[in-house]
């Protein structure tokens, strides 16, 4: 017969890292830290309607990105990273106006 195993419905490690490795795969994450660069290179075109991630954190800045069907955008940037989109096309949002 089998044995217990008492830590079987404990979160294991593999499956707390199985998120960030969709979301590294799916916004095709490719930090070059020397260089400072940031390449996205996200499955295209997107096999779902959205993705909208915000918060990542890089070089000590926020980085917040969407992908939807028109393409690739950057809605926050770390100032002291240049990111790249390759394979998608990247978009730029209209600056937001603040009513005087």
């Amino acid at each position: 017969p089998p044995l217990p195993y008492p830590a079987a419905c404990r979160p294991q490690a593999w499956s707390a890292a199985s998120v960030v490795l969709l979301l590294r795969s799916l916004l095709g994450l490719d930090p070059h830290v020397a260089q400072r660069i940031l390449r996205l290179r996200p499955v295209w075109p997107p096999p779902y309607p959205r993705l909208a991630v915000s918060g990542l954190r890089v070089a000590g800045e926020r980085l917040s990105v969407s992908i939807d069907s028109g393409g690739v955008w950057i809605d926050e940037q770390p100032a002291a990273v240049d990111v790249e989109v390759v394979g998608a096309p990247r978009r730029e949002r209209p600056p937001r106006f603040r009513a005087a």
